[in-house]
């Protein structure tokens, strides 16, 4: 049986390659490869292989068996596991973090890259049946610390010898997954237009007969394609992937797999709910400063949601006094607010992805005076020190001519001490974005002179830098926004005499063609994104092909601390464990801290940006106060960051956290040492020594310096520490 199955699953891979639309692709030149730090035991390997769908089936008792015939390997952040089209005689899946699959396909008669993130337990990234070498179908690369279970070719032999069932199911199951990427292909070629519940009918439709009349997938159907239902049409698909039966599992994992681009614009439209609670709520007398500061921050995350690119960052000046022209699109639908608040999506992007990351600064924003009706609007511009202007869109104002030029000339003199000040000026100088020039398509209506008087009463003379933006005007699912930046110029280099409104309005009408140039070069950048070969990617500034977003990473294992967290919890917690593995594996942490009420909030690999991505769903509580213990830091330095980096994102974490949890008792950990980043000692030890200085200023706060404490696990005594695994402290 063993033997035919082996055959069956060499035959089937066969399927994969049909469905990529050409033939087995011939070896590539091999990039170096680690191969991985073997260790012998994790403490959750039975739990986290048995949640998965492709171990499902098998009962609990046999899976000791099954891995006797497996190794573990960890492998740090930025290895090269396998090459797509190598010649591969190992089956590896996917056990703990995070990696980057890229692979090749046929469409209109060219090869096309793409690139998927796999962070879900139990999926196979290759192929093995003990006899043959077949074709790996990926490029694997780790994008953080990654465990991987292999099954080597010779004990797939062993095993089909000794225990020939075990072999025979580890052979279905692989053909299992085949199937599951035809499905994930059909997808791919009949429901590009519609992903959403019409996919997810059809997938059930599938498994109809396997799936409960009572599954929340049927829910999921009726709730998915309106944004202000969605969140709880994921929370249903999730539901099914975790906890349903093998049937609903695997049509809950292919429905978010097929579902990522639903699954985002939701994301980025919970994260604009966030980003006017924020602003709204806040406090007065709350430094506009800081809260500018904190949505930058916010804002970037949500276009992280969004495939982008930037074209032309080399054009920005070093210096950050500078005014900032674009065009301004209109409002999606999709975008709008419960309260009917539509944000300014393009402008926001100009600050937070492109002046912020230059200047540490997002720009003094010049917009319009809200009408008497716009509540929800000047309640969340109010609070951020913008210059207003009033507007053709704004309430009429009943003013003399002097009054009108004292406000105009109060407007000039803010600009003038925004600028002094070092600020750049970020401006829309068709004044509206709610006219039929406000479309990609028409964009930019006509260029008003306001923008232009204003750069020609400036001292001194300010450059002027065009960028031309497309597509924030359509759904975030289906798009790719683009921006492109253009050298800039003084308006003394186009007009001889800046003084005269003649003069201006007639460079502007032949200016707006030029930059109509600009807006078509930005909308066929958006159009080539996603075919684009990644060498031409690397010349740009895009999130295509890289790191998928905080949430998509760490998603799933975020709704596994959720559901558990529910089922546990029979009364009010009072103490929250908050952070990376090093919390969560702590089983016996209410024992040890002599605590019979606690939270365990902890979840695998998680970084800094993370942790703050997910506070709010995990730390909201209706306790008024507690204490809350947290451990993070040296996955963000195994994956690469920066100190400095390290730094600020805990830093913004923090605030959070102090906003989320204000009366709670916050305990800081350090990080720690272990025998795995013996090599970021310096770094680690520079993060710790900001920790424990920044949180000695805070009230109520403790830093917990373990590190000094463990200066041995670098050395020959780790043992005291640390087991078989590197990275993970032992029980002891």
């Amino acid at each position: 049986g063993a033997s035919l199955m082996s055959f069956v699953l060499s035959r089937s891979t066969e399927l994969l390659w049909a469905t990529r639309h050409f033939k087995p692709a011939k070896p590539k030149p091999i990039q170096k490869k680690f191969n991985g730090v073997l260790f012998n035991s994790d403490r959750d390997i039975v739990k986290r292989l048995t949640n998965s769908a492709f171990f499902a089936q098998l009962d609990k008792e046999r899976l000791p068996d099954l891995l006797k015939f497996s190794e573990l390997l960890l492998f740090p952040a930025n290895e090269i596991i396998m090459n797509e089209g190598e010649l591969c005689e190992d089956l590896i899946i996917l056990f703990t973090g995070s990696l980057e699959a890229n692979f090749s396909f046929k469409l209109d008669n060219k090869i096309v890259q793409k690139t998927r993130t796999i962070v879900t337990p139990g999926v196979a990234l290759s192929w093995a049946n003990g006899h043959s070498n077949l074709i790996a179908p990926y490029s694997i690369k780790s994008n953080r610390d990654t465990a991987i279970l292999k099954f080597s070719k010779k004990n797939l032999r062993s095993m089909m010898e000794v225990e020939p069932l075990l072999a025979s199911f580890l052979f279905q199951r692989q053909i299992w997954q085949i199937g599951r990427f035809q499905q994930s292909a059909n997808r791919h070629f009949n429901f590009t237009d519609n992903p959403g519940s019409e996919f997810l009918k059809t997938l059930i439709s599938f498994n109809g007969s396997k799936i409960p009349v009572q599954s929340p997938l049927h829910c999921a159907v009726h709730m998915i394609d309106n944004r202000f239902t969605r969140k709880f049409g994921l929370d249903c698909i999730y539901e099914a992937a975790l906890k349903g039966n093998e049937a609903e599992k695997t049509v809950g994992s292919l429905a978010l797999d097929a579902l990522k681009p639903v699954e985002r614009e939701h994301r980025f439209f919970e994260q604009l709910n966030k980003i006017y609670t924020r602003v709204a709520s806040a406090k007065k007398g709350t430094n506009a400063s800081s809260l500018r500061e904190l949505i930058q921050l916010d804002f970037a995350r949500a276009f992280d949601q969004v495939p982008y690119v930037i074209k032309g960052m080399e054009n920005l000046p070093k210096e950050s006094k500078t005014i900032f022209i674009y065009n301004h699109l209109a409002s999606c639908p999709e975008n709008v607010l419960a309260n009917g608040h539509a944000f300014s999506i393009d402008s926001h992007f100009v600050s937070s992805k492109i002046l912020y990351p230059k200047y540490g600064d997002g720009g003094q924003r010049i917009v319009r005076a809200s009408r008497n009706t716009e509540f929800w609007r000047n309640g969340y511009y109010s609070r951020l020190d913008n210059i207003v202007v009033h507007t053709p869109e704004s309430d009429r104002l009943d003013e003399t001519q002097v009054e009108k030029e004292a406000r105009k000339e109060s407007l000039f003199i803010e600009a003038q001490k925004a600028f002094d000040e070092g600020r750049p000026l970020v401006i829309a100088p068709e004044g509206t974005s709610e006219t039929p020039d406000n479309l990609t398509t028409t964009s930019p209506g006509p260029l008003k002179l306001g923008a232009f008087k204003l750069a020609a009463s400036l001292k001194p003379s300010p450059v002027i830098v065009p960028i031309a933006l497309a597509n924030f005007d359509f759904p975030v699912s289906g798009t790719n926004y683009a921006a492109v930046i253009k050298p800039g110029f003084r308006l003394s280099d186009m007009v001889a005499d800046t003084s005269s409104e003649a003069e201006i309005e007639s460079f502007l009408k032949e200016y707006r063609k030029t930059f109509r140039s600009y807006v078509e070069e930005a909308i066929e950048l958006a159009d080539e994104l996603n075919l684009m070969p990644f060498a031409k990617r690397q010349t740009l500034s895009t999130n295509v092909g890289l790191l998928s977003p905080v949430e998509e990473e760490f998603g799933t294992d975020v709704r596994e601390v959720e559901i558990q967290n529910h089922i546990s919890q029979t009364k009010e917690q009072d103490f929250i464990l908050y952070g990376s593995s090093t919390l969560r594996l702590w089983k016996d942490a209410k024992t040890d801290l002599g605590i019979p009420h606690l939270s365990n909030l902890a979840f695998g690999g998680a970084t800094i940006a993370a942790c703050q991505a997910f506070s709010e769903r995990l730390l909201t509580t209706r306790i008024t106060n507690g204490k809350i213990i947290i451990y993070a830091g040296d996955n963000d330095l195994g994956s690469g960051l920066s100190v400095s980096e390290v730094i600020r994102d805990y830093k913004n974490f923090l605030i959070t956290l102090t906003e989320l949890l204000p009366n709670f008792e916050v305990l800081v950990i350090s990080i720690k040492p272990c025998p795995f980043r013996r090599h970021l000692r310096k770094e680690i030890e520079e993060v710790n020594f900001w920790l424990e200085k920044y949180i000695s200023n805070k009230e109520n706060w403790s830093f917990i310096d373990i590190h000094s404490s463990m200066l041995d696990a670098y050395g020959k005594n780790k043992n005291a520490f640390y087991s078989d695994d590197p990275l993970h402290m032992n029980d002891a």
